[in-house]
């Protein structure tokens, strides 16, 4: 059922208060930097910029939260079923946790929203297109060491933000397999179905 409501601008600039005062300056620092980056890609690509907006200064509220305190909100909620690997290293399920108190805040917000921020952290197929250029934008927003500059500017630059998460997708999975982490069935997924939309041709 579509919304009564519709998002403002100073949703926005309430939501970006409350995460200056909640996490630490490091961490609001990131999160303004993944802002910026995602606004480049909503606006590239036709994404509604108030929705990336969001999306992106609120992805990881609950970042600096432990494990225990993560993993209780999503269990007290039945609107995430937590993947094995989830339940197994609950910080990857801060998105999930962000998410569901960004409902507390706008209970009105959009599903859109919510699944870019739960699904950030591992990807999956159900994080659409805003989710896409989250996911991105957290991985190459300027103050990331893990890539070059150039390697940034180079994905940025890619043709569709499908494109980019299959990119960084084919570094990760390698990378985590190497390592002998354990990979969450929702990225293969979402691998999988990247690559096959890959090879069909995407909509530019």
């Amino acid at each position: 059922m579509p919304s009564m409501h519709t998002l403002k601008e100073t949703d926005y600039t309430i939501l970006e208060e409350i995460v200056r005062r909640s996490v630490s300056q490091s961490r609001f620092k990131h999160s303004l930097l993944t802002l910026k980056v995602a606004v480049r890609l909503a606006q590239r690509f036709s994404v509604d910029c108030l929705k990336a907006k969001i999306a992106a200064v609120w992805h990881d509220y609950a970042r600096e939260w432990s494990g225990e305190q993560i993993l209780a909100t999503v269990l007290q909620s039945n609107r995430c079923q937590p993947q094995k690997c989830e339940l197994e290293n609950p910080m990857l399920l801060h998105g999930a946790a962000a998410a569901l108190e960004l409902e507390k805040y706008i209970p009105y917000i959009d599903n859109e929203i919510l699944l870019a921020i739960r699904w950030h952290t591992i990807g999956s197929v159900k994080m659409g297109r805003l989710g896409y250029i989250i996911y991105t934008a957290d991985f190459i927003e300027e103050s990331r060491k893990h890539i070059t500059r150039h390697e940034k500017a180079r994905l940025e630059e890619l043709e569709s933000p499908e494109a980019m998460v299959l990119e960084i997708l084919d570094d990760t999975i390698p990378y985590l397999s190497v390592k002998r982490k354990t990979i969450a069935e929702s990225t293969l997924i979402l691998h999988h179905q990247l690559r096959q939309g890959l090879m069909a041709g995407y909509e530019k």
